[in-house]
């Protein structure tokens, strides 16, 4: 395995060497599988769910309503809690490590408590962006951003059309963006319109050229932080709004 992904190279190391290795099983999920955390409760006061390959998004909901809280990519990791669901993405290979698990793991190799500690901030660093995406900047924006990531992922040359055929059907975009499928049909739509994509048939994309769909998010980056940062000047004057300031009438 690449030393792009340290984590799981190290616990693959470690696990030849456990004493118990039924503590730390790979697991197969089928694109679209659903496991429940509250489902997989064990004795551990933690669990780590570590993705080995594929890609998975820890979800919430509430009153049928779905939120996702976040996305893992190969390499990365989420504690498992009751509130939460994990919905593979893509087919994957899972590990769950729960607390036992890991101190064996890091007697083995004391470098996995760090790296398994850099494994989680990833996914707080992810789960950090969506939120600010939700509350900076509109649809259109944190779509062309799912759209660049999954470029980057997929590789290729720059300057060289990138095909996607992994999620990108507007149904699954749109809960990944917390939009409507109709208003992600519409800026799809829009940037075929302007040659930024291609379809290739009813579950394929083709990004032209990655770069220049890039700039489109650093344009309205701008302009929506400039929104964020007017709007919260305005509150906060609005909230002196009538108090006596000294030395003026």
């Amino acid at each position: 395995m690449s030393d792009e992904y340290p984590f799981t190279t190290l616990l693959q190391q470690a696990f030849r060497l456990m004493e118990n290795r039924r503590l730390l099983l790979p697991r197969r999920l089928a694109r679209g599988h659903l496991l429940y955390g509250a489902d997989e409760t064990t004795d551990d006061e933690f669990t780590l769910l570590v993705l080995l390959s594929g890609q998975v998004r820890g979800v919430s909901s509430f009153e049928g309503r779905e939120f996702t809280l976040f996305e893992l990519c190969r390499g990365e990791a989420a504690e498992l809690q009751s509130g939460l669901m994990f919905e593979a993405m893509l087919d994957s290979v899972i590990v769950l490590v729960g607390e036992k698990a890991l101190e064996e793991l890091v007697q083995i190799d004391p470098l996995i408590g760090l790296r398994a500690t850099q494994a989680v901030t990833h996914m707080l660093r992810r789960s950090l962006r969506l939120v600010e995406d939700l509350v900076f900047h509109d649809v259109r924006h944190r779509l062309i951003r799912v759209l660049c990531e999954a470029a980057d992922r997929a590789g290729g040359p720059t300057g060289r059309e990138i095909r996607l055929a992994d999620g990108v059907q507007t149904e699954e975009l749109a809960m990944r963006v917390a939009s409507s499928r109709q208003t992600v049909s519409t800026i799809l739509a829009d940037l075929v319109r302007r040659g930024l994509l291609r379809r290739a048939g009813a579950k394929t994309l083709i990004v032209s050229d990655v770069s220049r769909l890039r700039r489109e998010t650093a344009s309205e980056a701008g302009r929506g932080l400039q929104g964020a940062c007017d709007r919260a000047a305005g509150n906060i004057l609005a909230c002196f709004d009538g108090f006596p300031v000294p030395g003026y009438d």
